[in-house]
Order: C-alpha cells, then structure tokens, then sequence
C-alpha cells in the first residue's frame, strides 16, 4: 500500500505568547486505523463529521460537492487560490467552531468538548491569504518569522505530494488540525496550559487555535511544491490564541454570551 505522510504545525511567539510548535506525521493509508468502531448511524444526527450529511443503510453519505472551477472573486491576486478552497478552509472551520459550540465534538479525555458561550462565526479576510501565500510560496516547510505577522497565529501543513489536489488539501489539513481534540483530548478545564501543550507526541495547538473564541477572522493558502516534494498550506488566523493559562473559549450555552446586535445560528455568533 501507499502512505502519504502529512504535518501539522502551529505556532505564534511574540513575549506574551507561548511558543507553540508541533511536528508529526500521520500515513494516510498504512498503519492508519481503517474506521472507528462504533453503532452504526441510524439518522442524519449521528454523521457530523461533514454537514448536511444523510444516514442511508447504517452509512454517513457526504452532500454533494460541486466541482472546483477555478473561479476566484473573493480576493485579487489569487496566486492559484480559488473561491472553492478558500470556502472549505472557512466553512470546515466553521462547521468544526458549531461542533464544539454545541456541545457534540468528541474530546479524547473523556466526553465531549464544553459548550462555548459565545464562538464566533468566522470571516474570511483576503489580507490574511496574502501573509500566508507570501510565505507558502517560499516552499520551505517552517514557520514564517513572527514579525511578518504581529498578533496573527499560523497553522502549517503539507503533504508529500506535489501539486495535490488544492481543496483536498484543505480539507485534509482541516481536518488534521481539528482531530486533535479527539485523538489527544483538552479536557473539561477547557485550558491553554503547559500540561496540555508539552505532552510528548500529543500535539493540541492546531485545534485549540482553530476554535480560539477571540479569533475572528482566518486567511489561508495552498501552493504545489515540485521541487520540495509537497503541497504546502498556510492558514493564518486573527487576532491569535493560544495564550497559556485562558480559556480556549468561554463555557456556556451555546450562543447565550453572545454580544447584543449578534444572531444565533447553529451556535455561533454572527456578527
């Protein structure tokens, strides 16, 4: 069989911050366990790993997705990014923030992640693309320096091979990132801590980053890399988390801390 390692990182360091760097590989097809055991979905409620997922015979049945083509409106000097994959890095994020909101993402220490309070939805901002593209064109698989992005966290990725299939690509890394909660667990502390951050080989960063309830807005990029044998992809999220010692999110009802003016809508804010 065929194994095509992938890594993840994520990492912002100014004084105030911790540094928070991770590296692991995880072989897509060999040694990889082939499904969760587990009952077998009896209705939609039980799939939701993806949204707008039906249960048919026992089996989650992914929604259709339109084919890529090519389109980019979203953001000017696209550099190969196209509105279909920048809408999966957002709406994969979103779609993990409304899990946890909810009440129903999975934490590997025991029961499931703390409702949040008040997690925003997240926006897309074409500025953060532009950090990230400059940096992922550099086609060097490392953090980029903390003074071309002040106040702004980094999640990297890649995988060993060039010129992968780019909205694949943000799929994988998003769900990477995410499945950490499950795999290595924060638990009910809800807390950015040094135990939490320093277990060997148990790398949290990515997700606590992706549903930090102060970050707003997020901007990402995926170039193809012959010559370093990858695809690499670069998200950058504002402002940052993963500040030791806070709250990755404020606990609570969903939506019930949401600020005034703000709508509900499948647990998160919208602004």
């Amino acid at each position: 069989s065929f194994s095509r390692p992938r890594i993840g990182h994520s990492h912002l360091r100014p004084q105030w911050l911790v540094n928070d760097t991770f590296t692991y590989f995880s072989g897509y097809f060999t040694g990889e366990v082939l499904w969760e055991t587990g009952k077998a979905c009896s209705k939609p409620a039980d799939c939701t790993t993806y949204k707008s997922t039906r249960c048919e015979d026992g089996l989650c049945v992914k929604a259709f997705e339109k084919p890529d083509t090519g389109e980019s409106r979203q953001c000017s000097g696209a550099d190969g990014m196209t509105d279909a994959v920048r809408n999966k890095f957002l709406n994969m994020n979103n779609e993990y923030r409304s899990l946890v909101a909810l009440g129903k993402a999975a934490d590997k220490l025991g029961g499931f992640a703390p409702r949040a309070a008040r997690m925003p939805k997240m926006k897309y901002e074409c500025a953060l693309e532009a950090i990230a593209m400059k940096h992922a064109k550099k086609c060097v698989y490392q953090h980029s320096a903390d003074s071309t992005r002040p106040g702004i966290g980094e999640n990297i990725f890649r995988v060993s091979i060039p010129n992968f299939d780019k909205t694949r690509a943000a799929q994988m890394a998003s769900e990477l990132w995410f499945g950490e909660l499950k795999k290595f667990g924060v638990g009910q502390e809800n807390k950015f801590t040094a135990k939490i951050r320093n277990r060997p080989k148990m790398p949290i960063g990515h997700y606590t980053q992706m549903v930090w309830d102060t970050t707003r807005t997020l901007g990402c990029a995926v170039v193809g890399c012959p010559q370093a044998g990858m695809t690499f992809a670069v998200c950058n999220y504002k402002p940052a988390g993963n500040y030791r010692d806070r709250l990755i999110y404020e606990k609570g009802n969903a939506c019930s801390k949401c600020p005034h003016g703000s709508r509900c809508e499948q647990g998160l804010c919208v602004y």
